[in-house]
């Protein structure tokens, strides 16, 4: 009986030990699949936010291009300085963006306005680098 009487007290002694050790590992795993579900979202949430930026500097391109073949060119081809006048300016930059708020549709801009903020003056920012690409194409053709 004595070795019985061991194996017994060995038990009642390891079993608390294994039991604490389970629970640990238990947590452990748990916490290890809450931080790689967390990093999983944060990736997701990265790439919708990189992914509307993307669009929205796409179709900030797409509105200056329209703007400029429906409404500038034709006012700047019949100046003899080929510029527009401030009130011009400001229509083509108002065109631009309805046109602008248009490709990117009301779930576009209302995914642009949780990234950005103010929408318009995102776009105001991101205009003059857009119609820098315009003429730098105009002028490459």
């Amino acid at each position: 009986m004595e070795w019985n009487e061991t194996f017994d007290t060995i038990i009642q002694i390891l079993m608390p030990l294994l039991i604490t050790a389970i629970g640990a590992a238990l947590a452990f795993v748990a916490a290890y699949f809450k931080a790689r579900t967390d990093s999983i979202k944060n990736e997701d949430a990265r790439k919708v936010v990189d992914n509307i930026i993307d669009r929205a500097h796409m179709y900030t391109f797409e509105a200056v291009r329209g703007t400029a073949q429906v409404y500038t060119d034709e006012i700047r081809k019949a100046r003899a300085d080929g510029k527009l006048t401030a009130e011009e300016a400001a229509e083509a930059r108002r065109i631009a963006f309805e046109f602008f708020k248009t490709l990117m549709g009301q779930q576009g801009l209302k995914l642009l306005e949780e990234t950005v903020g103010d929408v318009q003056a995102w776009f105001e920012k991101a205009l003059e680098p857009a119609v820098g690409r315009l003429k730098d194409m105009s002028s490459a053709a």
